[in-house]
């Protein structure tokens, strides 16, 4: 059965005619099973999948693009040490607040309406 007369046009010709080319190996047969691209992984804040350079969380290991986060590479002198820690890892290690100094207030004596206005005072 001649594709495109590659057949036909091949006939009669030995291997070396041809330059080695088989037009049977190179044909794809019409019922072939074509097979789904694998999807990429993605990544990031984004989703995207993943370029040349990525910086990684240094507390949940995930990945991101670093222009994500607004980081200038040309400003980075070694983004390998380069301290990074995404959104969710910046917000969880926020620096807790100092507790209150314990404050101990004394009752007001009803009986002297002065040690009131002095306490307002």
């Amino acid at each position: 059965m001649p594709v495109h007369g590659v057949e036909t046009a091949l006939d009669g010709m030995d291997g070396a005619e041809q330059g080695g080319f088989n037009p049977q190996a190179s044909m794809i047969p019409v019922n072939a099973e074509v097979l789904p691209l694998p999807e990429p992984e993605l990544y990031c804040i984004c989703k995207q999948p993943e370029t040349a350079v990525m910086i990684g969380c240094d507390h949940c290991e995930q990945w991101f693009h670093p222009h994500c986060f607004g980081i200038n590479l040309a400003e980075i002198p070694d983004l390998e040490t380069y301290p990074f820690s995404c959104h969710d890892c910046a917000a969880k290690q926020e620096p807790e607040r100092p507790a209150s100094p314990e404050i101990t207030i004394a009752p007001l004596s009803k009986a002297d309406p002065s040690s009131q206005l002095q306490a307002e005072k």
